[in-house]
């Protein structure tokens, strides 16, 4: 027998269970969000000290 989403799907609702939706979950990112803020509000402090020369990455 071949497997495929539809077929696991189609088992699963039939012993009654469900997948929910397909999101993001949205806990415990406090740290995260933090960090994004600290670092888009001082951009213009650190910004002119870093060096951005993307030929010597290559």
């Amino acid at each position: 027998m071949e497997w495929s989403v539809g077929t696991i799907t189609n088992h699963a609702q039939r012993l009654g269970l469900s997948f929910g939706e397909d999101k993001p979950l949205k806990q415990d990112d406090h740290s995260v969000d933090a960090l994004r803020y600290t670092i888009k509000t001082t951009q213009h402090i650190w910004r002119p000290h870093v060096a951005l020369n993307f030929e010597e990455v290559a």
